[in-house]
């Protein structure tokens, strides 16, 4: 229903595997990843932790109000900002209503549980994903993976351990795993990324089951541009 060609390609998030979505920095990985994976996973009844040392409890919740408002009401005013800044207009205000109605009809609530950690400590993902597994949830979201000592001059060695950790962890408890990771800051404005474009650890991808990077699209790709994008549906 949202992304067809990719769950195909995947095979969904099979129990016990782990996926990995790369971008280039502040491009959208969470966004992506809430409204195209976990909010399909707990509108189909599963449950579904995510762990963040990115944004906050309040921000994913303004962003799954929005995704709510588009994808179940065709509604597209009620924007994060708006949330944010507590700017909202009298229809605003009346789907929002029509939203947290929605939630709690569907138990929303009790599939999804966010847990705001402020470090890269791999030990605390697993003891959350070890917790909630024993609770029914199957999907643990880790936004974002990073060095937990980046200024380290063998921080990719430790990322690649605990990347280790975490596949193991989600083979351990049967549970399918999805982490964010950035794209490095010399490949942003490239056409075409692959896994030696990962910020730090290029050997990741062999310890993970799926990977997939995206980026935006410029104005020289659009139609009848110098760059042409030939897209498929």
């Amino acid at each position: 229903q949202y992304c067809p060609i990719l769950n195909n390609v995947f095979n969904g998030l099979p129990l016990g595997t782990t996926t990995m979505i790369s971008a280039p920095s502040g491009r959208g990985k969470s966004t992506f990843t809430m409204s195209n994976l976990i909010y399909p996973i707990i509108r189909d009844g599963e449950k579904a932790i995510v762990i963040s040392n990115e944004l906050t409890y309040k921000q994913y919740q303004a962003m799954l109000l929005s995704i709510i408002a588009v994808r179940e009401f065709g509604y597209y005013g009620l924007t994060r900002e708006k949330i944010n800044k507590s700017r909202l207009k009298d229809e605003d205000k009346e789907i929002r209503q029509k939203i947290q109605s929605f939630i709690r009809e569907n138990k929303l609530n009790e599939r999804l549980v966010f847990v705001d950690y402020e470090s890269a400590d791999i030990s605390v993902v697993k003891k959350m994903m070890k917790k909630y597994s024993k609770l029914g949830f199957n999907v643990a979201f880790f936004d974002t993976f990073k060095a937990s000592d980046s200024s380290d001059g063998r921080a990719w060695g430790k990322i690649i351990e605990d990347a280790k950790q975490l596949t193991f962890t989600a083979k351990e408890t049967n549970q399918a795993l999805v982490i964010t990771y950035q794209v490095a800051p010399h490949a942003e404005n490239k056409y075409s990324m692959s896994r030696a474009d990962l910020a730090e650890g290029k050997s990741l991808i062999t310890v993970i089951t799926n990977h997939f990077i995206f980026r935006p699209v410029r104005n020289e790709e659009f139609s009848g541009q110098k760059h042409d994008l030939h897209c498929y549906k």
